[in-house]
């Protein structure tokens, strides 16, 4: 007896392995990893609006070209800091150190310069009721970053990441000069190095694109040049959303 195939029913639905999706793979990364392509970054927050092209040079590395605007560096206090705004441009470096099925470790370079308008309003009040000489309120000064993160993911799910890192956004301001003995209230020229810590979390919409949060907090630490031991420390915080799109 010869044994016939029966013929498939052409009613019936296509079997599970050819219904079956292919495993979904991210393929770029706003806060844990990098890009895998050509991709525009943004973030939003406290105290930060930034916009990034980005550009993957192999697996490990990415760099591109980066414009912000920036209020306080993070400062979560009204105290008055070297700068008000900052509007400024920098050159982001991303380095992925570890990249598999489950960690995903990113160190990223931030070095950029920036124009600080400074607004002198409230504390020229504050000079002129304890009877110092104040002729300007307002002035600019240069900025030089220098920003340096380190952030850890842990893959819970193939769409979802979770960890956490910590960010340094160095700034060095540099004043044009300040006329009238207000000058010696606040200085020309300081440092403020925030070393903030805190969770994140990323997820995955589709290939390529990716949205993320972060929170961190910590010490905001202020150096003035301009007078001997007068360092300030506050309350530093960092909130803000971000996304990454192929372009």
């Amino acid at each position: 007896m010869r044994l016939v195939p029966l013929a498939s029913d052409p009613l019936a639905g296509p079997s599970s392995e050819a219904s079956a999706s292919p495993p979904f793979t991210p393929s770029g990364s706003a806060l844990f990893g990098i890009v895998s392509r050509r991709s525009v970054a943004a973030e939003v927050g406290y105290s930060t609006i930034r916009g990034t092209i980005l550009l993957p040079v192999g697996k490990w590395f990415a760099f591109g070209a980066s414009a912000f605007l920036d209020a306080g560096v993070f400062s979560a206090t009204n105290d008055p800091l070297p700068g008000t705004i900052t509007f400024g441009a920098g050159l982001p470096l991303q380095v992925a150190l570890l990249q598999d099925d489950r960690l995903s470790t990113r160190l990223e370079l931030k070095p950029g310069i920036g124009l600080t308008i400074r607004n002198f309003e409230g504390l020229r009040e504050a000079a002129e009721f304890f009877g110092l000489r104040a002729d300007d309120t307002t002035s600019e000064a240069a900025a030089f970053l220098l920003h340096s993160s380190l952030h850890v993911g842990y893959r819970i799910s193939p769409r979802l990441l979770v960890g956490g890192g910590i960010q340094i956004p160095a700034t060095l301001f540099r004043g044009n000069g300040l006329s009238g003995s207000i000058e010696a209230i606040l200085p020309d020229e300081a440092a403020v190095i925030p070393i903030l810590l805190g969770p994140g979390i990323e997820g995955f919409v589709a290939p390529g694109v990716a949205i993320s949060f972060d929170l961190k907090m910590g010490p905001h630490i202020q150096s003035n040049f301009d007078f001997d031991d007068d360092t300030k420390v506050r309350f530093g915080l960092k909130l803000a959303l971000g996304v990454v799109i192929p372009i």
